[in-house]
Order: structure tokens, then sequence, then C-alpha cells
């Protein structure tokens, strides 16, 4: 591998808090030497469900803002682009996927 590794850290959070752990990620990887890109899958809630929470909807406003969401097909096409890649998904959709 010539010059800097390249890592690309996708996750999906809905409340924010895997965004924060990919952040921290990130910023581990950048230490350590790496480029690092960082990919929001987009939320599947429908707006009008997430607007009748105030709360929700700054969160995935502020989400959006920092991390436009990416369609699934340009995520795959960045894969071979990367040295490494992590996944980030938020504990409840881990534990459906295994059933």
């Amino acid at each position: 591998m010539a010059g800097k590794p390249k890592v690309l850290i996708i996750f999906y959070t809905r409340y924010g808090n895997t965004a924060r752990m990919a952040e921290a990620e990130a910023e581990g990887a950048r230490e350590a030497g790496a480029d690092v890109v960082i990919r929001r899958i987009a939320d599947d809630v429908p707006r009008e469900i997430i607007a009748k929470n105030p709360d929700w909807l700054k969160i995935a406003e502020d989400l959006e803002k920092r991390y436009p969401p990416a369609a699934i097909e340009q995520l795959v096409k960045e894969m071979p682009e990367h040295d490494a890649i992590i996944f980030g998904s938020p504990r409840g959709l881990v534990t459906c996927l295994r059933k």
C-alpha cells in the first residue's frame, strides 16, 4: 500500500449515537495517519413521522447537514477505493439482523 491508507466509514443512525461513534473512529484513524471518508445511510422513516417529534426532527436535520445520506449503490462503488471499511449500526439493528 503506497501512501496513506484510505478508510471508509459507513454508518446508519437514527438519533445520532452511531454518528458520534463513527466520528470517534474517524478521529482515531486520522491520528494514525489515514485518509478518512465518512458516509451515512439514509433513514428509512418517512419525514412526516420524524416531524411529529421535534427533538428527532432537530437531530435528523443536523445529521443531514453534516452527513448527507448516500445511496447504497454509491457506497458499493466507493468500497473498492479504500483499504479498510468500518460499518456502524445501532445495536437494535444488529439484533434484528441476527434473528
